[in-house]
């Protein structure tokens, strides 16, 4: 989404410098563990500017404003409760969702289903005079390098606290709900916007410290995947995460948003490797394999061995070409990887069940289907379920 940098003559002379270069609004992905902590600290510092604005008294013609857009019921719900409290002090608040507005702890959320500029996004804005900042956020539906499934979800966001282009950031998002908000509410946030533009740039000094503190967490996110390293979350032969791991990393239930292609790889005839050559010339197959697969494997992707002679892989795609093209890649790779000595001589293939889904509900049972489809057809081949 991008945000329109219109300026006014006097926001153009009153534009403050830019003390805080990290902030610049600026379009970039990054994680949702990521998004959380500037949306966190955004929140962080207008609560403490709040305090002081409460303490002096407002103008009640330009209170503060805040608005949020979320992309379900369950996101606002857990804000609610925050969010009703500003409002319980005099904040101008806006908040929505797509779908049926269920007012909780005094907010009464707008349903911005039909609004497609902004019923897919996470938008966050604070406005309280010197203090002005945007957070825009869209989900791509892919992944990122984080410790779990949530965190790791991907938005495109852009965000910033110079006070003319969060103003300008402003208006641009609330333009599509102004049929839907009443008058009043409609003037007191254009007061809070104006009052914002109207502030002297000097008085924005102590906010951009405060956000600069609140940010610290940054430093110590997981910058890779899986940010957790437990050896029980270890499968010791390949060295790759076991189930154990994909239990922690995928919720217990709900959806997340993303869309993945998932690749349940099967090492063809194993059993019959062990039975011919020894258990030890199966390791070698499976280790081969997995070395085919962690080759493949890309930032933000998942890869576990999810059973004895099965490996799974979530990558992030456009769609089930994608998800096809994945798997028959690796299925050529494997028939041409060698064994580690004494079983260079021997060839490896596996067949691979492909579905795109969310990750966070996979429908396992097509997913088998598709391997049960690529085994039935001579096996070393990839098959992506109907």
């Amino acid at each position: 989404m991008s945000i329109d940098r219109t300026r006014t003559g006097r926001a153009e002379r009153r534009r403050a410098p830019r003390p805080l270069p990290a902030t610049e609004a600026a379009t970039a992905p990054m994680t949702k563990a990521t998004l959380s902590v500037i949306t966190g600290a955004l929140q962080q510092v207008f609560a403490s500017s709040l305090g002081v604005s409460v303490a002096k008294g407002f103008d009640p013609a330009a209170p503060p404003l805040t608005f949020a857009f979320f992309q379900r019921h369950a996101y606002f719900s857990a804000a609610a409760a925050r969010f009703g409290a500003y409002q319980a002090v005099g904040v101008t608040t806006i908040v929505g969702f797509p779908g049926e507005a269920v007012p909780e702890a005094g907010i009464d959320p707008l349903d911005l289903t039909g609004r497609p500029e902004i019923d897919d996004a996470w938008v966050l804005g604070v406005f309280d005079g010197a203090l002005a900042g945007v957070v825009v956020a869209v989900d791509d539906k892919g992944l990122m390098p984080g410790p779990t499934l949530e965190a790791s979800r991907r938005f495109i966001v852009r965000w910033t606290v110079d006070p003319v282009e969060a103003v300008a950031a402003a208006r641009q998002l609330l333009a599509p709900i102004r049929p839907r908000l009443d008058r009043r509410t409609l003037a007191l946030a254009e007061g809070a916007l104006r009052r914002s533009e109207e502030t002297d740039p000097g008085e924005a000094a102590p906010h951009y410290l405060s956000l600069l503190q609140a940010l610290a967490p940054l430093a110590a996110l997981p910058t890779e995947l899986p940010g957790r390293d437990d050896i029980a979350e270890r499968d010791l032969l390949t060295g790759l995460h076991n189930r154990r791991f994909l239990e922690h990393y995928l919720p217990e239930a709900g959806e997340s948003g993303a869309t993945v292609a998932a690749l349940l790889v099967d090492v063809d005839d194993l059993g019959a490797l062990n039975e011919r050559l020894g258990v030890a010339a199966g390791d070698a197959a499976l280790v081969a394999v997995a070395g085919v697969l962690a080759a493949e494997h890309r930032a933000g992707d998942v890869l576990v061995r999810y059973g004895e002679d099965e490996f799974l892989l979530l990558a992030g795609v456009d769609g089930p070409d994608g998800a096809v093209a994945i798997a028959e890649r690796i299925v050529v790779a494997t028939r041409a990887a060698r064994l580690d000595y004494p079983f260079e001589a021997e060839t490896v293939t596996v067949s691979v069940g492909v579905i795109t889904a969310d990750p966070a509900d996979l429908p396992y049972e097509r997913l088998n289907d598709a391997l049960g489809l690529a085994k039935l057809l001579g096996k070393n081949v990839a098959r992506l379920a109907d």
